[in-house]
């Protein structure tokens, strides 16, 4: 454990620092057992989702910055601003975990278990959180003018070695559902809280630091990652798994989504902090109308389920909307789905172009 929980109102700018609470500890572990209880302390009943008093919680778990494997989540828990997950008018709060490179095991680098954000900005900001140093930033040339990758690429440029989480025009619009991702390769998608950050017109968080994380025993944790790292690098290659199942489910999605597309496409792939099977990879496409496009964060097996939903002829397109979505930082399943609905409305006559 780092040892200390971090708050900040971005209506006061206030930022203070308490020390994690040992029982706590020991009732709830870490992760979000502890960030339910940070949600319920600071959650007033009756709170509106979009509102200064709802709190986002952040928070990383015991493993996050060691070299224990498969370590690299952390979650989100906040009251949902969408009721389409509960009867109309009636909200939830709701936890979403996200993948990182950094950001996860930044945070916790930096002194800090969980992350407490309450209140809302006069106007556009983005959360600097290295070591002690933690200020509220403006962010008026990133909102509105700057996709996520954009966004990701230039503070990643200005804190060399941060964690980056941020969200798009979609977030800054209040669209639901709308997502974030981290650092530029894993999604905090419905339940994740982006269309509450930007309520709060907080566009990004940034985390840097540089201390370390105590063990106990730091030989005997090595030698059990040193015997699990072992198993998991047998496993089945994850590329292989995504590409059977991309185009092994049936022979019409064979037709447009052939085998080879995948391997041509592909040019990466990673993975987590402490990670070594690598689950996420990067396409781009290298000719055609979109030639250039880069798909990452996603994985490809998407482009073969919602092309085939969508009646697309190319997997190239696929490619493209996903890179859209994810620039906008849109859930690219939930806005599919829309795709295809409207889609079927215009064919019925319904609505028009003008609609």
């Amino acid at each position: 454990f780092a040892g200390r929980v971090l708050y900040v109102d971005l209506t006061s700018g206030e930022i203070r620092k308490e020390f994690l609470d040992p029982d706590l500890i020991k009732k709830f572990i870490g992760g979000w057992g502890i960030g339910w209880h940070l949600m319920a302390s600071n959650l007033k009943p009756g709170t509106d989702p979009l509102s200064p008093g709802n709190p986002i919680v952040i928070n990383t778990g015991v493993f996050n910055g060691t070299p224990i494997p498969l370590s690299g989540k952390f979650q989100l828990v906040t009251k949902m601003s969408n009721p389409a997950t509960q009867e109309m008018n009636k909200y939830t709060v709701a936890a979403g975990s996200s993948g990182s490179k950094r950001f996860a095991k930044m945070l916790k680098y930096a002194g800090y278990d969980h992350l407490v954000i309450t209140g809302r900005a006069e106007s556009p900001v983005y959360l600097k959180i290295i070591d002690d140093d933690v200020e509220i930033c403006p962010a008026d040339d990133f909102w509105g003018k700057k996709d996520i990758y954009e966004t990701s690429d230039e503070l990643s440029n200005r804190y060399k070695g941060c964690g980056v989480i941020a969200i798009g025009m979609a977030g800054e619009n209040l669209v639901n559902p709308s997502l974030i991702i981290t650092d530029k390769r894993n999604t905090l998608a419905r339940y994740g809280g982006a269309t509450n950050m930007g309520y709060k017109n907080l566009k990004a968080v940034v985390t840097k630091g540089s201390g370390k994380l105590r063990f106990a025993d730091r030989k005997k944790v090595l030698a059990m990652v040193k015997k699990d790292m072992a198993k998991i690098t047998k496993l089945p290659d994850m590329l292989e798994i995504q590409a059977k199942m991309s185009w092994g489910l049936s022979k019409a999605w064979r037709t447009h989504y052939p085998p080879e597309c995948y391997f041509e496409s592909l040019v990466g792939k990673y993975g987590c902090s402490s990670c070594p099977i690598g689950c996420r990879t990067v396409h781009e496409v290298k000719d055609g109308e979109f030639a250039g496009t880069i798909m990452q964060t996603s994985q490809f097996m998407l482009a073969p389920i919602y092309g085939r939903r969508l009646e697309l002829t190319d997997y190239r397109e696929s490619l493209k909307l996903m890179d859209v979505c994810n620039r906008l930082g849109v859930c690219f399943t939930t806005a599919a789905a829309m795709v295809k609905f409207l889609t079927r409305l215009y064919e019925r006559g319904e609505i028009d172009e003008t609609k």
